[in-house]
Order: structure tokens, then sequence, then C-alpha cells
């Protein structure tokens, strides 16, 4: 719940998730004014680049195009239409990344990920810079240093997409 008129453009949280499991689901919308690779979430640590490390994860805008990424340990992408809520999913469960956007993987096959994640820093709406800030809205984010199973992270999808209206596959 975000009461009316509140808003926040960057926050970051101190965490610990090692190991070679994490999960994370989180309700957004992209907006077309977002910066080029603007973040919903990022994880890892601090002045450390969240893009390209196995020990890390992000979940961003594509680019300048109309669609999400998922990095580490290697890309996943899917499409996504600006200003409709999303619920966006990313399940490490120590041997393959699973990302997802409303319930469905962003490729066709999970991407293999067996590396211990080394985070202590969660960042919401941007990276350091303004450079990432995300043009766009996040509703709820939930975290968890354990990897969920397929029957929970989906429960969990369906309860956020029926808050916010988004149809969960």
């Amino acid at each position: 719940y975000r009461p009316a008129g509140t808003e926040f453009h960057f926050l970051a949280s101190t965490v610990t998730i090692n190991g070679t499991t994490c999960s994370v689901a989180l309700v957004g919308a992209l907006e077309s004014n977002s910066a080029a690779n603007g973040r919903f979430m990022s994880a890892t640590k601090p002045a450390t680049p969240d893009y390209d490390r196995v020990t890390s994860f992000l979940v961003a805008r594509n680019a300048s195009t109309q669609g999400l990424i998922s990095y580490s340990p290697s890309t996943a992408t899917a499409s996504t239409t600006y200003g409709a809520a999303s619920v966006i999913s990313r399940v490490s469960n120590g041997t393959d990344d699973r990302p997802r956007l409303n319930g469905t993987l962003f490729t066709s096959a999970p991407v293999a990920h067996t590396a211990s994640f080394d985070i202590t820093v969660l960042r919401f709406g941007s990276t350091d810079s303004a450079v990432d800030s995300l043009g766009g809205g996040i509703g709820d984010i939930l975290v968890w240093s354990t990897a969920l199973a397929d029957f929970d992270r989906l429960a969990v999808e369906r309860d956020l997409g029926a808050f916010y209206g988004v149809t969960v596959q």
C-alpha cells in the first residue's frame, strides 16, 4: 500500500544474500521516459556494477526498447507494454535462473546459474547514478534468500496480480 501523493525515486536497503539461491517478485510499470537501462531492482555489493556479473542480479529496461532484461549470468529479455502494471519475478535455485513476466519465462528455457551470490545492497528505481533512473512505478517488492518452489512462486505472482489487476499465466 502506498498512500496517495507519496512516491520515491530511489531506495536502497542493506541485506545479505549469499549462496546460490534467491527469489524476487515485484509489481512494476515501465514508462517510455525511463532511462535506457532504468532499474526496477538491482542487487549487488556497494561500488560494484550490477550487470554481467554472476554474483549479482538486476531487472531493468532493455536498453531503449519497450522491454525488460534480466542479467546474471547472461541476459534474458521480455517485451512489455508502457504504462501497464506487470508482475516480474526471478527465482535462482542453485542450478538456473528463471526470470518471468506475468508468470511466463522471459526465455523458452531457464538460464544456467550455479555461482554463489554476494549481495549486500538492494536498490530500487535506480543504481547509484541518476543515469539509470526508472521511468515508471513500483508497487510491491518481495525478496527471499531462498528459491521459491514453483507452487509458492505462482501463488505469490497470482496474489500480486489479483491485487494490481494483472493477469498472471
